[in-house]
């Protein structure tokens, strides 16, 4: 019988279900210097010259003005998505298309490559309610998206 893994099920990182419910806990990882960002622009993710996810650190980013989505804890170190969309720090950087770039990095990095996009598409799409239209919030380091006015 043949069988095949799924592209993008390898995902090496411990998502860190753990302390998901204790924001305090999630913002010490945040500005934790020892941070890992996966920088998107447009969905695009940041690319080296090779073509490989390039990791970058709380000291190599802007001042980030939202909370970045935490993908989860690899070597004591928390590894977050955070789309700079807009943002100038992101000119003269090398940005990729994700289709094309999982093509070419290895089976963990494509299943962190398609956590990472898809949860910064969910929010880009629902910044606000359904419900009553307010911003949305968001919680357990973005796993949860949660109305501003109305708690839904």
């Amino acid at each position: 019988m043949f069988s095949q893994d799924h592209t993008f099920a390898g995902n090496p990182l411990d998502r860190a279900e753990y302390i998901r419910r204790d924001e305090g806990a999630i913002q010490e990882l945040i500005e934790s210097k020892e941070g890992k960002y996966l920088v998107f622009d447009h969905l695009n993710v940041l690319v080296d010259e090779e073509g490989q996810l390039k990791w970058v650190t709380p000291a190599d980013l802007p001042f980030i003005a939202h909370q970045p989505a935490l993908l989860g804890i690899d070597d004591n170190k928390p590894h977050f998505a955070l789309d700079l969309s807009g943002n100038s720090w992101v000119k003269d950087k090398r940005f990729a298309d994700c289709r094309a770039t999982a093509m070419q990095i290895s089976g963990p990095d494509t299943g962190i490559l398609a956590q990472a996009r898809s949860q910064l598409d969910w929010h880009r799409k629902n910044r606000f309610c359904a419900i009553c239209g307010s911003k949305n919030r968001k919680e357990r380091g973005g796993q949860v998206l949660r109305c501003t006015s109305c708690e839904r």
